[in-house]
């Protein structure tokens, strides 16, 4: 299969000169003398959905903020906070020429006059490799004229969430605010606002300078195009891989990755919000693993050997999503502490699980339908596991 986003043949970071010898700014530079609609067209023809983990159809989200009038943004989210997940660093560090020419062409094709590249704070080696990028684009000519620019934002799980991230562009604490108004209508500064992860932009480049029908044809119907996938764990060759849509985790795992260090005892195979997986179960496609109660999200995959003690893995995910609760709802606050009590304190799974089907649904992001969804998970594939007592 050929690679439309990585180079692994010519790892390190991608120049301006090396991104050229694929096309690079190729697309960009025939927008003027064309119609921006193409770009859209494009779009929806590759069947692109995001790729920051909910999988909306990218095309509609464009052709909403295309329909507004007035002063528009373009937002690149480069939060990724979500655990195990580093295949957007890995882009902004390695290809940042790619994100940078996808957010300039979502910009054209919506009409945005204006492109915010946000990146975690936590993640300098990206901030400097976009911002080397912004500035190797402009002294060439190469259609970088948009106003660009690269912010950091708070290294904190929920800025990830896409009105948080906004509230953060804008001076504010980093909460997420509900919907509608969505973002696409009403979003930074009150404007409509694009904001797409970092993967998905550098898809929108790859696919303009291969065709979309070129870059569909690599998946499924349901999953078109390649994805890119963080292998991390027990695991022989960690690391970040292209893959068509449609791969199953036994062919990373076993293929891109090696196979496990010493079996496979279970699998994360969405980071802590796609709930957790058996051996048994990574024969099953992406529609099954969400109907297994699953979710391949960022695709940010965790293989856990057969050594592992899963019940302290429950405690890391809970423990996490406690942590990172911003505190603006009372159920997810209070709901994330009862939990905490329940497993680290009581070992008390079956009452965690009655907790947990209480709180799905009760917060404004995502947060708690995550740590809801992996003690369900984890208490429908592994109920006779119990607190190890230490000490």
């Amino acid at each position: 299969m050929a690679n439309f986003l990585l180079r692994p043949e010519r790892p390190g970071r991608e120049d301006l000169a090396a991104y050229r010898e694929r096309k690079g700014y190729e697309a960009l530079a025939r927008v003027p003398e064309g119609d921006a609609g193409a770009i859209l067209s494009a779009v929806e023809v590759a069947g692109l959905q995001g790729r920051g983990g909910g999988g909306f159809p990218a095309a509609r989200k464009w052709a909403e903020v295309a329909r507004g009038n007035g002063d528009k943004w373009v937002v690149v989210n480069g939060a990724e906070g979500e655990p195990g997940s580093s295949k957007d660093r890995f882009l902004m560090e390695n290809h940042p020429h790619l994100v940078l020419e996808g957010a300039l062409l979502a910009a054209h094709a919506t009409g945005a006059q204006r492109v915010i590249l946000a990146v975690n704070a936590g993640a300098e080696e990206a901030f400097a490799s976009l911002g080397a990028a912004l500035t190797e684009a402009r002294a060439a000519s190469c259609g970088a004229d948009t106003c660009v620019e690269v912010r950091r934002i708070p290294d904190v799980y929920v800025a990830g969430e896409e009105t948080a991230l906004l509230e953060a562009l804008e001076g504010k604490a980093p909460h997420p605010t509900l919907k509608p108004p969505f973002p696409v209508h009403f979003g930074l500064a009150g404007r409509p606002t694009l904001v797409h992860n970092v993967e998905t932009v550098a898809c929108v480049a790859a696919i303009l300078a291969a065709g979309p029908a070129n870059w569909r044809a690599a998946g499924t119907q349901e999953s078109p195009g390649t994805f890119l996938y963080t292998l991390s764990g027990d695991v022989n060759r960690p690391g970040v891989y292209e893959l068509p849509g449609g791969t199953t985790l036994r062919r990373l795992v076993y293929g891109s990755g090696g196979g496990p260090t010493n079996g496979v005892g279970a699998v994360l195979p969405g980071g802590y919000s796609g709930g957790i997986l058996t051996d048994a179960e990574l024969d099953l496609n992406e529609k099954e693993v969400g109907e297994a109660g699953g979710s391949l999200g960022c695709r940010a995959v965790r293989v856990l050997g057969e050594r592992r003690d899963l019940w302290r893995t429950l405690e890391e995910v809970v423990s996490f999503f406690a942590a990172q609760s911003c505190g603006q709802c009372p159920p997810c606050f209070i709901g994330n502490s009862q939990l905490i009590t329940l497993i680290r304190g009581k070992g008390d799974l079956q009452g965690a699980l009655q907790a947990a089907g209480f709180l799905r649904g009760r917060g404004a992001c995502g947060l708690l339908d995550g740590v809801a969804g992996f003690v369900q998970a984890f208490a429908a594939r592994f109920p006779e596991a119990r607190l190890q007592m230490h000490g």
